[in-house]
């Protein structure tokens, strides 16, 4: 399952937003329409910008 959409990932310390995820089939097959928050993906791909830069290379990292 992959995911382009806002999918908030809960880990251990912070909620992340990531750009894309990708959930391999044992996590996809527990995947809800209704979910809230995600399991942290097999797979996240980060699109970075100028203005999302420090962020992305800084606390998401």
């Amino acid at each position: 399952m992959v995911l382009v959409k806002k999918a908030l990932v809960e880990l251990t310390r912070n909620s992340y937003e990531p750009d894309i995820c990708y959930f391999g089939p044992a996590k996809a097959a527990d995947i809800k329409p209704d979910l809230l928050y995600f399991p942290a993906p097999d797979l996240v791909v980060e699109v970075l910008s100028k203005s999302t830069q420090k962020n992305d290379w800084e606390i998401k990292f």
